[in-house]
């Protein structure tokens, strides 16, 4: 059996390349893993590619463009194509199979077509666009309300990168004196970590729950295929979704990413957002000023029309007083003649009143008086012969009950006694020595008789005794009761005795010796007497 050594094998290889490989070819890649040798200044990477849809590979292939090339190439794509050379590129490039027994496979790039790469990157950029319109998130952050007061503001930036440093002292160093409250949130600003970094940055800025006013994204210096990582979705996505408003300042003199789009507000520089911070605090402070100029001259000029108003009603004040003082007298007379009359008229209804209620009491009084008098004449004629009476009456009844009680009993007791005897006389002879023991019961049934009598004695003379008693307190009771219904017989008639009710400061008026009741039929002139308490009056009659 034949055999090869592995040169030989190779060299076989590398000979049959030479022989139908020979020529260049155009082939259409993306590039992976570019290096560069810091000794030859070659550079170094893997052309591939990716089935459609998929990030899976299904071609690979080193590549290599030597030194003597790589300069030239490499300048001549970043001129055209405003993209620096590094992976993720797709590339149109020229290249030279080749195949060495010691290093295998690889292809030597000859030439680069910018034309390509810059296409393709247009129709991503363009890609992204369209997907963010579609999204609704090309115009989300312009709806949102910038505060009219920025202070207290978010920088996404990289802490070392020239352009922070001279934002910052735009910022810190404004001829207006303004203050403003910055907090750095680092971030990588250029190559293949830029998206991740700056969402890592917007996400720990809506995790510090710090109220910020807004939020500038800013970066400065640098080729213009920097910008490509302001051209992706993740990162332009993650702007237009975010809650505050976004100021980016990471654009170029001729060129406008995809971030610049979607952000609230867009700047060239970061000088120039600086310089839209200031001039947005002192259009503040203007509009402020102008306000407060507006309310000074409001102010002034309504203190003007009221000086002139009061300069009026100064030179019209006496007039107005005058006529006031005037109308307000007329006014107090009319009140003061119709008080007057309501007064009089007052005075001789309350007359007519009084003299109504004197004449009405003093009828009441008479006619009480005489009723009360008839009566207690009468309760005491009733009195003088219902007491005795009752009295006489009372006594004739113990009389009787006592007679009767005197007669009664011993009269009973000795028809009693008789009668037991009788019977005794007729049991003692009639009745046989063996019945003596019914004779026993007779004189137990004598005993009883003798007791029960004694028994009824004796309750008719508690109730003798009780009536008695009754009769010893019922009397007195009664004459009190008398007494007191006398006693309040002789109060009513001292208070209705008219000379008390003149004491009280009434009086009684009398014409021709009558006492008069009211006014109606009194004529003018007629002579009056008033009688008082102590004393009398002379009045005539006016009106």
């Amino acid at each position: 059996m034949q055999s090869f050594t592995l040169f030989e094998l190779s060299s076989s290889i590398r000979r049959t390349f030479d022989k139908f490989f020979n020529g260049t070819y155009w082939i259409k890649a993306e590039t992976s893993g570019v290096s560069r040798s810091a000794t030859m200044q070659s550079y170094y990477f893997d052309l591939i590619e990716k089935e459609e849809g998929t990030q899976k590979i299904k071609a690979k292939a080193a590549a290599v463009i030597w030194s003597q090339r790589a300069s030239y190439l490499i300048k001549k794509f970043e001129d055209v194509a405003q993209q620096r050379f590094e992976s993720g590129l797709n590339v149109l490039v020229l290249v030279r199979v080749r195949f060495h027994e010691q290093y295998g496979f690889s292809l030597e790039v000859i030439d680069i077509d910018p034309s390509h790469t810059l296409g393709s990157i247009a129709l991503r950029r363009q890609e992204t666009i369209k997907k963010l319109k579609s999204e609704g998130l090309l115009e989300q952050q312009k709806q949102l309300k910038l505060p009219h007061l920025l202070r207290h503001i978010a920088v996404i930036t990289s802490a070392t990168a020239a352009g922070y440093g001279d934002f910052k002292k735009h910022i810190e160093d404004n001829r207006y004196g303004f203050p403003f409250a910055l907090q750095l949130f680092p971030a990588i600003m250029q190559g293949d970590k830029t998206e991740s970094s700056v969402e890592s940055a917007l996400q720990r800025i809506q995790n510090s729950e710090i109220p910020f006013d807004c939020v500038v994204i800013i970066r400065g210096g640098g080729a213009v295929s920097d910008l490509l990582a302001f051209d992706g979705y993740a990162i332009s996505s993650a702007i237009a979704r975010f809650p505050l408003p976004v100021i980016s300042g990471i654009g170029h003199e001729r060129d406008q990413s995809v971030v610049d789009m979607v952000a609230h507000l867009a700047q060239k520089t970061p000088t120039a957002v600086a310089d839209f911070l200031i001039q947005r605090r002192k259009a503040l402070l203007d509009s402020l000023d102008n306000l407060s100029e507006n309310i000074s001259s409001s102010i002034g000029r309504m203190l003007d029309r009221h000086a002139r108003v009061l300069d009026s009603i100064y030179l019209h004040l006496p007039q107005c007083v005058q006529r006031a003082t005037r109308r307000e007298t007329q006014l107090l007379q009319r009140e003061e003649k119709t008080l007057g009359l309501l007064l009089q008229n007052y005075l001789v209804d309350q007359k007519y009143t009084l003299t109504t209620s004197q004449e009405r009491l003093k009828n009441i009084s008479r006619d009480n008086l005489k009723s009360q008098r008839l009566k207690f004449l009468d309760s005491s004629q009733q009195l003088k012969w219902f007491i005795p009476k009752k009295i006489s009456e009372e006594q004739q009844q113990l009389s009787y009950l006592g007679e009767k009680i005197k007669t009664l009993v011993p009269r009973s007791v000795l028809d009693e006694k008789r009668n037991l005897s009788t019977l005794q006389e007729k049991l003692q002879a009639f009745v046989p020595d063996r019945q003596r023991e019914d004779w026993l019961e007779f004189s137990h049934l004598q005993k009883d008789i003798m007791r029960g009598l004694s028994f009824s004695l004796k309750n008719h003379k508690e109730e003798l005794r009780e009536l008695q008693q009754k009769t010893r307190w019922l009397i007195p009771l009664r004459l009190s009761e008398e007494k007191q219904q006398l006693a309040h017989l002789e109060s009513l008639q001292s208070i209705l005795n008219p000379s008390n009710t003149l004491k009280r400061g009434y009086s009684i008026v009398r014409s021709e010796g009558k006492s008069l009741a009211n006014a109606e039929g009194v004529p003018e002139g007629t002579e009056l007497e008033i009688l008082l308490s102590e004393g009398s009056l002379k009045a005539k009659v006016i009106q």
